[in-house]
């Protein structure tokens, strides 16, 4: 829990400084709600050095442009998510019994919670994870954190390419949908399963 590791947009404070515990993932969690509400990263910059400077230094904000017909039960939860001071950062048991997740639209005039909002909000988070297929900036990250976590001094790159070989029978060099859905099929599964 020393090492600096993490895709720029997503990484904690604390791992930049080095020194981290599990809250970490809290963070990188607060970033990716914060994008399916808003539809960009909270911290930006032209350069990994400058994201992580803003990471580290950069408030929090809401540009109202895009945050004004987010809920305030959204933005709270996302800002202390985002607390940078990770002993002061909300728990996952506290994001889960946190009102934006617990709230009936119906009881929740009370506490400054809008229901139309809190129904807008998860709508639009929704919307957003299903437009997530499309190759956009956060799947990309996502993708590249992934492939930097590949430890290449063991990996054999070789069985990974005969079976991706195997699987593209047109031999186009990509992948398509039946392609996937046939090997998954040789395995015995349900074609409810397989989607």
């Amino acid at each position: 829990m020393h090492t600096v590791v993490g895709t720029p947009y997503y990484v904690a404070p604390e791992v930049l400084k080095g020194n981290y515990d599990k809250t970490c993932d809290i963070w990188s969690l607060g970033v990716i709600l914060f994008v399916f509400l808003c539809g960009y990263p909270p911290f930006e910059g032209d350069n990994n050095k400058e994201i992580f400077r803003n990471v580290v230094k950069q408030p929090l904000t809401f540009d109202p442009a895009d945050w004004t017909n987010i809920s305030a039960s959204a933005k709270d939860l996302v800002s202390k998510m985002l607390e940078k001071d990770p002993s002061q950062r909300i728990s996952a048991q506290q994001c889960l019994e946190h009102p934006w997740f617990t709230s009936n639209d119906i009881e929740q005039n009370h506490a400054g919670h809008d229901p139309q909002l809190l129904q807008a909000d998860k709508l639009q988070v929704l919307r957003r994870i299903k437009n997530f297929r499309q190759p956009k900036r956060l799947q990309i990250e996502a993708l590249t954190f992934l492939v930097n976590q590949v430890d290449t001094s063991t990996f054999d790159f070789a069985k990974l390419r005969n079976a991706f070989r195997t699987l593209d029978t047109d031999n186009s060099g990509t992948l398509q949908l039946s392609e996937i859905r046939t090997a998954f099929q040789e395995l015995n599964m349900s074609a409810a399963e397989v989607d």
